[in-house]
């Protein structure tokens, strides 16, 4: 008998212990859910400041106005005021994980930047997610670029 009990006993501690191993990783599995949808948002984000940065390059060196236009999923760049012949730009790209629950706010007027370098429109682009931080590319008017949390100054 006494080997039945502890058998029994035996099949309850490994119940038991099955299911705290359980929890813990239903747990761990939410939280890396968290910081991959973060990351994801983060990459959205690098890429449109990134994009900004071509933008006011492309500007600088063509002594053009040059225009970044989103439309929540896309990102272009394109020469609008003052463009020599052959002014490059940069086509109409997918903006990273926006299939996957990304989303980005379009400014309006698009952000813009001028021969010297400074944005002649600025404004701020929020990246979100709903189940992440949002981030924001923010462009002064002095054309400086900068993606961030909205904590940051």
């Amino acid at each position: 008998m006494t080997s039945e009990s502890e058998a029994g006993r035996c099949g309850v501690e490994i119940v038991i212990a099955l299911m705290i191993i359980g929890t813990v990783a239903a747990a761990t599995i939410s939280k890396v859910a968290g910081v991959l949808e973060g990351s994801r948002t983060r990459g959205a984000a690098q890429q449109v400041a990134s994009t900004m940065e071509f933008a006011r390059q492309y500007a600088v060196s063509n002594s053009a106005t040059y225009t970044v236009t989103l439309t929540g999923a896309t990102i272009a760049v394109s020469c609008t005021a003052t463009c020599p012949p052959g002014a490059p730009s940069e086509p109409t790209t997918a903006i990273v994980h926006v299939d996957a629950g990304i989303a980005t706010s379009v400014p309006v007027p698009p952000i813009a930047f001028g021969p010297m370098g400074t944005a002649v429109q600025p404004g701020t682009v929020t990246v979100s997610a709903p189940d992440a931080p949002n981030w924001e590319v923010r462009v002064t008017g002095a054309g400086d670029i900068r993606a961030c949390t909205p904590a940051c100054t």
